[in-house]
């Protein structure tokens, strides 16, 4: 597989590559020509590679490496707000390695693949009731999309999720939207 560089949104004078790897861009500082340097990246306390860099307002901000990656080349359509490593390896940063995922998603598989101790997700599990989406109480709405009426209403979005056989991400995100899904629209909250 060939190493595809892409430019980095917020940081024009860096660009991210396929294969995990940050580099500042050839330009002119101080009237002398820098040539482009691949980064050296830093190893943070959870173990995730991450690296400084400048934005477009000459700002120093601190990036995941993976982060970048996925941004770059992974479509994120549902809007999820994590970077999963598939094989487990925070420094295996290359786009084959990386998916968008839930929070959920995310410690189920670290768990799925031995990262973290079975007896570990059990006390998580309890001690947010269950099911990781009980704290959040959020009205989910089942509208008609032609008349514009309620049909059903579930208290979580988990319990619709599992009724209606459904993807909690999908139908988060329709919620999210007000979109169509399945015939219906739904929505976290009824408009008056």
């Amino acid at each position: 597989m060939k190493e595809i560089w892409k430019d980095l949104q917020g940081f024009n004078k860096y660009q991210v590559s396929s294969f995990g790897r940050v580099k500042s861009k050839k330009r002119i500082v101080k009237n002398r020509l820098r040539d482009e340097t691949i980064l050296k990246p830093s190893c943070n306390k959870k173990g995730y590679l991450q690296v400084c860099l400048i934005d477009n307002d000459n700002n120093y901000k601190t990036r995941k490496v993976h982060r970048l990656v996925a941004s770059a080349f992974i479509q994120n359509i549902y809007n999820l707000p994590q970077v999963n490593h598939i094989d487990g390896d925070k420094k295996n940063n290359k786009i084959d390695n990386l998916e968008w995922c839930t929070n959920l998603e995310n410690m189920r598989h670290s768990y799925k693949i031995g990262l973290r101790d079975k007896s570990e997700m059990s006390k998580r599990m309890r001690k947010l009731g269950k099911t990781p989406h009980r704290n959040h109480k959020r009205n989910i709405f089942q509208i008609d999309k032609n008349t514009g009426k309620v049909l059903k209403k579930w208290d979580y979005i988990i319990d619709a999720s599992k009724e209606l056989n459904i993807k909690y991400n999908t139908l988060y995100n329709a919620c999210a939207n007000q979109e169509e899904l399945e015939g219906y629209i739904w929505q976290f909250t009824k408009k008056n």
